[in-house]
């Protein structure tokens, strides 16, 4: 079976460049070609929904732009320039992140270590910047009106707790 989808620009964004675009992507798996011939198109200002039935290739196309999965055949242009990316870091230092659907949060750490996993704040050093981590985390947990503190430990958390009590309901 194939599977394609496209997104692209209406008239007046043609004239437009596109932020990031993704031409003729292919990618296959053993048995599947799970993307054939896929395009898409982004640009400033605008937010977008990438929507699709189950087996579309959504997840495929956001882990082939992020560089977690390695596309077959196709160009992908950021800010113009054709580029690959080695995986989801690279992605993220060129501006490009994505939030998964299943989010994976460790229980151990504390909020402000699962916001910021992967992307830590560091000092001149290399080292982890404890004070201006907690304090961005708490700046963000704030603007959400969530009253948690980013030193608590996610495992002890009424976000944790509220997530774990909204799973088992449905």
């Amino acid at each position: 079976m194939r599977i394609s989808f496209s997104v692209l620009a209406s008239p007046s964004e043609a004239i437009m460049d596109a932020l990031l675009q993704l031409k003729g992507i292919d990618k296959s798996f053993p048995g599947v070609k799970a993307l054939s011939g896929a395009a898409l198109n982004v640009y400033a200002g605008r937010v977008m929904a990438l929507v699709g039935e189950n087996g579309a290739g959504k997840s495929t196309m956001m882990k082939v732009l992020t560089g977690i999965y390695q596309r077959d055949a196709g160009s992908l242009l950021w800010l113009g320039k054709e580029t690959t990316f080695s995986g989801p870091k690279a992605s993220q230092e060129a501006g490009i992140g994505i939030i998964h659907q299943e989010l994976n949060l460790i229980p151990q750490l504390t909020i402000a270590e699962n916001i910021f996993l992967g992307r830590e704040f560091v000092n001149r050093f290399g080292k982890i910047d404890w004070k201006t981590m907690y304090a961005e985390a708490d700046k963000l947990l704030a603007k959400l009106n969530l009253r948690s503190k980013a030193t608590a430990w996610w495992a002890n958390s009424p976000l944790a707790t509220s997530r774990w009590w909204r799973s088992r309901k449905c």
